[in-house]
C-alpha cells in the first residue's frame, strides 16, 4: 500500500486551499476532486475550467512517489476532522493517506480513489517576466476563490502579463494559483508541481 504522511496543520492548509478551486459541476468527474502529487513534497492541486490553485507541504514520511485524486467526500471529510482539533491540538496531529484510506489520529476512512486521467494542468501555467497593463477583466469569484486561502502571510503577489493572458498568484512561500481573465488565454508551460508518478498506485 502507497502512502505519505503529512502534519495536521500541513495537510488542513493545502487540502483546503485546493478544494476551493475544485470544480463544483460534474461535466468532468475528476476535476472535482483534489489531485494529489508525491514527490519530493506532496502537492494538493485543484482545477476547474477558469482557475487552477495548488499548494504544498514537506512530507513526514512515506514510501515513494505517487499521484491520485481524493474524492471531494474524502477531502471534506478530512477538513471537518482536522477542525476538531482546533488550533492548539492541530499540530499533535498527522494525516496519513494512502490510496486506500485516510488516517486522521483514531479515525479511519476508506475510499476510492476518482478514476480518470487528470488534465496536464502544467500547460495553463504562463512562464516569463510580467508586465503592466491598463485594464484587465477578473470574475469577482476569482478573487473571493484568492479572499480564503490560508496562509501564514496575508501578503500576495499578482503578475499580470496581458489583458487576456492567464494571471499568477503568490501567496506565502507555497501557494500558487492561475486565474483566466474573461477572455481566452494565451498559454505556455513553465515549472510546476510534478505531474507524472515514479511509483505506480496500487489497484
Amino acid at each position: 500500500m502507497t502512502y505519505v504522511t503529512v502534519g495536521g496543520r500541513d495537510a488542513q492548509r493545502i487540502l483546503h486551499n485546493a478544494r476551493l478551486f475544485a470544480a463544483e459541476d460534474d461535466l468532468r468527474p475528476v476535476l472535482m476532486g483534489v489531485r494529489l502529487v508525491v514527490a519530493d513534497r506532496v502537492w494538493a492541486i485543484g482545477a476547474n475550467p477558469f482557475a487552477l490553485g495548488w499548494d504544498s507541504a514537506e512530507t513526514a514520511d512515506g514510501d515513494g512517489a505517487f499521484a491520485l485524486t481524493l474524492p471531494r467526500e474524502v477531502v471534506d471529510f478530512t477538513l471537518r476532522e482536522l477542525k476538531t482539533y482546533g488550533k492548539k491540538l492541530i499540530d499533535e496531529v498527522s494525516v496519513v493517506i494512502s490510496d486506500q484510506s485516510i488516517v486522521i489520529g483514531a479515525a479511519v476512512l476508506t475510499y476510492k480513489p476518482v478514476e480518470g486521467d487528470y488534465p496536464d494542468y502544467r500547460q495553463v501555467i504562463p512562464g516569463g517576466a510580467g508586465e503592466a497593463t491598463p485594464n484587465i477583466a477578473i470574475a469577482p469569484w476569482m478573487v473571493g476563490m484568492i479572499e480564503k486561502v490560508r496562509s501564514d502571510t496575508p501578503v500576495s503577489r499578482w503578475t499580470f502579463r496581458g489583458p487576456i493572458r492567464p494571471i499568477e498568484v503568490e501567496i506565502g512561500e507555497t501557494f500558487k494559483a492561475v486565474l483566466m481573465p474573461l477572455r481566452a488565454p494565451d498559454t505556455r508551460a513553465v515549472s510546476a508541481p510534478p505531474i507524472g508518478v515514479s511509483k505506480p498506485v496500487a489497484a
